[in-house]
């Protein structure tokens, strides 16, 4: 359980790093190491981070732009 919370709050702070250079680094972190987690759902999250890594990554790098509100 502890191992699940410190990769949400890994990835929670990516999103809140005021510098979003910190937070493309921190993401890129994610990307690299969620899909070796023991636990089973964080590895499928992390797969699925890997196949949309240049979408996910592009958040810090496009000044937090997303298409959420497109797709409410």
């Amino acid at each position: 359980m502890f191992v699940a919370w410190q990769c949400a709050q890994l990835l929670r702070s990516a999103y809140h790093q005021k510098n979003l250079a910190d937070g493309r680094r921190i993401a890129q972190r994610v990307v690299d190491t969620f899909h070796t987690c023991p636990i089973p759902e964080i590895a499928r999250l992390g797969r699925t981070l890997r196949r949309w890594k240049d979408a996910f990554l592009a958040y810090f790098t496009t000044g937090r732009s997303s298409n959420g509100g497109t797709e409410a």
